[in-house]
């Protein structure tokens, strides 16, 4: 310990790159797995694995379409398969409302019906109710919105009236906020959505036409029963419309989008840190190499008087690995105490539960033995080195 403190800056820089690294490995052994636990956690929790978007796209010069009777008649005819459809049609454009304290925000407006809460597992309702059939059919103007509108006006906007496109809503419901995507919309009745918008279309350059574009939501009874609503929902496609172009339609299930999510980024994504995390090791490693390296120049008069008095190579070979195993167990320690307060930084500020933190024990105990291993390693030359000094050459060199 007093030879590593005669030296005390050069052993301070070697000693820096171990702590960075040492660090750097804990923080991203717990960040990681910890994020996607909670993206995983997220999606379980407030998303709809068993829901499909079903998107069907209509030539104008077609006179058959997909109408919202034609859904709800093919979730009659497949209880089995399909608990409740909802058309979904977007506004495009988001509308700017301003909060309580005077600041605007933009809002995005689409239209439902009164299934599309049973169609969506990840929506619950704070306050208030979700619209009746009697309301989407008369086209009453009535809205359903997110958490982020009723917080924006002091949580009080239930009973209150939304002014969109000249004309006034009635607040009748508001959405928990466990749905993220969900928290800045409103809802309408879609029978007053299509009567605003009007027929909109899309041009396809490859299908070489104009397009109506049709969107609805499909619960299924299940996930093990996607794949049968799915292909009920193309054979009623195929019935009504004809003989159909697989650029027609799409039908996408949200399971599918979280699997391949979970399959391409979790391993990718640690694997890419946990890389950066073994070089910045590496080069306190190569820190600790330098100043051992030094170290035995500035001693070679010390090394000679040693083997003069009877120490033998391995001796000195060990009192050099030593150190520099100490200087690796420094920066190890000071690592860890500098990892483990920047994960309980980050799991405070962030209010996630604390029992995370007990998973922060293995990268920890991974970090510290890779420490030791990279001062094994990084000592062992300038031991050697050490270790052939001749004593009459040493202490004549010094």
């Amino acid at each position: 310990m007093r030879n590593l403190f005669a030296n005390k800056w050069r052993c301070l820089q070697a000693v820096l790159g171990i702590v960075m690294g040492t660090a750097s490995v804990i923080v991203m052994l717990n960040i990681i797995p910890a994020t996607f636990d909670v993206v995983e956690f997220v999606y379980k929790q407030y998303n709809s694995p068993d829901t499909m978007h079903f998107m069907v796209m209509t030539n104008i010069n077609n006179t058959k379409r997909v109408g919202i009777e034609d859904m709800r008649q093919l979730a009659a005819d497949n209880p089995e398969f399909i608990k409740a459809v909802s058309p979904h049609i977007n506004s495009g454009l988001p509308v700017s409302l301003k909060g309580a304290a005077g600041e605007a925000a933009e809002y995005n407006v689409f239209g439902v019906d009164e299934n599309y809460l049973g169609t969506m597992s990840s929506l619950r309702l704070a306050a208030g109710r979700f619209f009746k059939p009697m309301e989407i059919d008369r086209e009453q103007r009535v809205c359903v919105v997110g958490y982020a509108l009723n917080y924006n006006n002091n949580n009080e906007i239930l009973g209150q009236t939304l002014r969109l496109w000249g004309a006034d809503y009635k607040v009748i419901g508001v959405l928990d906020m466990g749905a993220a995507d969900y928290n800045r919309c409103i809802m309408l009745p879609y029978t007053i959505m299509k009567r605003v918008q009007g027929e909109v279309t899309t041009p396809r350059y490859d299908l070489q036409g104009e397009f109506y574009v049709d969107s609805y939501y499909i619960k299924a009874n299940g996930v093990e029963n996607i794949a049968n609503a799915r292909l009920a929902a193309t054979d009623m496609l195929a019935e009504r419309l004809g003989q159909i172009n697989r650029d027609w339609y799409y039908i996408s299930a949200s399971y599918r989008y979280f699997e391949e999510m979970s399959k391409i980024d979790v391993y990718q994504t640690m694997c890419t840190y946990l890389l950066f995390s073994v070089v910045a090791l590496l080069v306190g490693g190569v820190g600790i190499m330098n100043v051992m390296l030094a170290s035995v120049q500035a001693r070679t008069k010390e090394i000679g008087i040693r083997k003069a008095f009877g120490a033998t190579a391995n001796d000195i070979k060990r009192q050099f690995m030593l150190e520099a195993v100490i200087t690796g167990l420094i920066g190890g320690l000071l690592g860890v105490a500098v990892g483990f307060g920047i994960i309980l930084g980050i799991f405070l500020t962030s209010h996630s539960p604390l029992t995370y933190i007990t998973g922060t024990v293995w990268p920890m105990l991974a970090a510290f033995a890779i420490t030791i291993l990279v001062g094994l390693l990084s000592g062992t030359y300038p031991a050697k080195q050490a270790a052939k000094l001749e004593p009459v050459a040493a202490i004549n060199e010094s």
